[in-house]
């Protein structure tokens, strides 16, 4: 899978963890939140070396956060 298919099947992964942060972070907005855990999966998606045999959710998450 390449990098751009890696983005586009993992949003909703990044919107999801987006949410759970915002419920703990009140003061700062929904969409800054989003913004920067797209930052974190494109991120992800560009330093995924898929010869590790590492999950790429699990590698995905760590850099979303």
């Amino acid at each position: 899978m390449n990098k751009h298919e890696l983005v586009l099947n993992h949003m909703t992964l990044a919107q999801k963890i987006a949410n759970q942060r915002k419920s703990k972070i009140k003061f700062i907005n929904l969409d800054e939140i989003e913004s920067a855990a797209f930052m974190g999966l494109v991120e992800a998606a560009n330093t995924y070396d898929e010869s590790r045999s590492e999950n790429f959710i699990h590698f995905a998450i760590f850099r979303i956060k």
